[in-house]
């Protein structure tokens, strides 16, 4: 009896050992097909011979060049904004000493627009070109004398467009005598 345990049990090891080998090669041979399919695709965009000619007269641009570009390229990009903050005001005939300019150094036109701090609109510009200014201007709204505070808002615009392109604000202070 002991002879035929002996052989039974023997038996079952090798059938447990064979189904651990067929297991780990299955989870083995399971696992490297993942692994070996999960390669990404990748796209060549192929070019006809005949669609880009050679080159004949282009040649590359100069770090100078390359510069000078980038360099009108920033000061395209940049505004300065000049205007008298305290401005003076005659209560008889509204005129004043405003001084609003667009210096020839801007990319820009301006439209000044000048709001009080209550919402009422005391001047507006219209159209400034780069390089003109506006000196002494007669404002738009009466104001009875006394000290106002208000908001001037410089709205820049392409030139060939009238596309508007930004803005910037200042504060301001009247004082109507």
């Amino acid at each position: 009896m002991k002879k035929k345990n002996s052989k039974t049990t023997k038996r079952k090891k090798w059938l447990i050992l064979a189904l651990l080998l067929l297991l780990v090669s299955i989870v083995g041979g399971g696992l490297y097909w993942y692994f070996s399919s999960k390669t990404e695709e990748k796209t060549a965009t192929v070019v006809a011979g005949s669609f880009l000619p050679e080159g004949k007269d282009a040649a590359a641009m100069t770090n100078d060049e390359i510069a000078t570009y980038a360099q009108a390229q920033v000061d395209a990009s940049q505004f300065q904004m000049i205007i008298g903050s305290e401005i003076q005001v005659d209560s008889q005939d509204d005129s004043s000493d405003l001084y609003i300019q667009n210096p020839p150094t801007n990319a820009y036109p301006i439209a000044v627009t000048i709001t009080l701090d209550d919402g009422t609109v005391v001047y507006s510009s219209g159209a400034i070109a780069v390089g003109y200014e506006v000196k002494n201007a007669t404002l738009d709204t009466h104001l009875d004398a006394g000290t106002y505070t208000g908001t001037a808002l410089f709205k820049l615009y392409d030139a060939e467009t009238s596309e508007a392109k930004g803005q910037v604000a200042a504060t301001v202070s009247f004082t109507v005598t």
